[in-house]
Order: structure tokens, then sequence, then C-alpha cells
């Protein structure tokens, strides 16, 4: 009798482990989506090849993420743009990489803690035509703000002379 009931607890024990080490492995986050993740003090910078404004983003814990703009070393909610609503957007990631963005999904090239390398194809929702290119999120801090993509664009209008090719 003795030896059934010590039986009966291993196998409960048994039991009971497998399940925490179930819930366990079921609420891993996905790494790539703690990478995107910013602390109270950081921002990802959005660059295109045909983007060339300032665009500072936020990608929070709660799978939404913010427009700001930097004013006086704090970051500024930025949901709205006239009378369309921009943010927040909901975003999550895959197992295979594939980052949902509110309506629209990009692979996931490249990625680690201070660059996330996104490539995205489909409709131009301005023209209609199919476009596709890179979308790179550089990561920066409030108090050592990145320039923007146009900055480097007009340095080399304004210094072709720097940019010959021997």
């Amino acid at each position: 009798m003795k030896i059934n009931a010590q039986r009966d607890t291993i196998k409960i024990k048994v039991f009971i482990l497998f399940i925490f080490i179930t819930l366990m492995s079921c609420t891993k986050q996905n790494p790539i989506e703690e990478a995107f993740y910013t602390k109270p003090n950081e921002y990802w910078q959005y660059y295109t090849e045909t983007y060339h404004g300032p665009s500072f983003l936020k990608f929070n814990k709660n799978k939404t993420s913010v427009n700001v703009s930097i004013e006086k070393n704090k970051f500024i909610v930025r949901e709205t743009a006239g009378d369309v609503l921009l943010f927040p957007l909901k975003w999550s990631v895959s197992k295979d990489s594939i980052l949902t963005w509110d309506h629209r999904k990009y692979d996931i090239v490249s990625y680690n803690d201070k660059l996330i390398l996104l490539y995205t194809k489909g409709k131009n929702e301005t023209n209609g035509k199919i476009e596709s290119g890179f979308i790179y999120l550089i990561k920066g801090t409030i108090d050592n703000v990145r320039k923007e993509p146009g900055y480097y664009g007009h340095k080399r209008e304004l210094h072709p002379e720097k940019y010959i090719e021997k």
C-alpha cells in the first residue's frame, strides 16, 4: 500500500513538472520581438531609400508602436496627422521572421539590438504600383539623436566634390 502511494506521489510530481515546463515554454518571448522593444530613453529611426523625413518609433511590450517626436529631450507621442489616425499600430513577429505591422507584412532580413532590416513588397497606396524595398530601423537614444535620412542626401548635394570616384 505504501509503495503504491509513493508511486502515485511520484506520478503527480512528474505530471505537475510537465505542466509547469509546458506553461513556461508557451510563455517564452519570441527573441525577435524582444529586439523591437524600446526602453524609455530609446527609439527606432525609420530609414528607406525614398523617405527623407524624420520618423521616430517606439515599439512597446503591449505590441503597439507609436510615432514620436523629440522636443527638449522628451518624447512627444504623435497619434494623428491632421484628421488621419496614424498610431498606435499593432505589431507582432511570427516564428518564421515575418513582421505584421498594422495591416502590412515585412520580412525581417536581419536584426540585432541596434539595427533591424526589413524587406517589403506590396501595392503603393498612393499610385497602386507594386513596389519593393528595404526599411532600416536604427536604434537611437533621446540624448544622442541620429540625423534624419534627408541629411545625407543634402550633404551630397551641397558637397558633390567630396564624392567624386577615381
